[in-house]
């Protein structure tokens, strides 16, 4: 990978992780632990301008990154936000290819 493209999908990668913050204080339903996915706006993004492998590097990343800020690596919540954006990055993916 290029320095450009490095630098574009880190910038890209910080404002999901914003987005996500800004999302955590917006109260939904009474459900603990449901967003609605503002965050994965951005793994569109990076789906369609650069590839699928991509999409997988930020939704990744994003999601180390969130749960160091906030639940902490290796708790449960961290699982499950890994385990939806692994397979929402892949259900993306597969609706482009349809």
């Amino acid at each position: 990978m290029d320095i450009k493209k490095i630098s574009k999908l880190s910038m890209l990668i910080s404002i999901s992780v914003i987005i996500n913050i800004l999302e955590s204080f917006i109260p939904l339903t009474a459900t603990p632990g449901f967003k609605i996915g503002l965050a994965n706006v951005i793994n569109i993004y990076v789906l369609y301008k650069y590839s699928f492998k991509d999409c997988l590097y930020v939704s990744f990343i994003r999601v180390i990154l969130v749960g160091i800020l906030f639940s902490g690596l290796f708790s449960s919540s961290f699982f499950f936000s890994l385990g939806g954006s692994i397979l929402s990055t892949i259900m993306m993916y597969l609706v482009k290819k349809i």
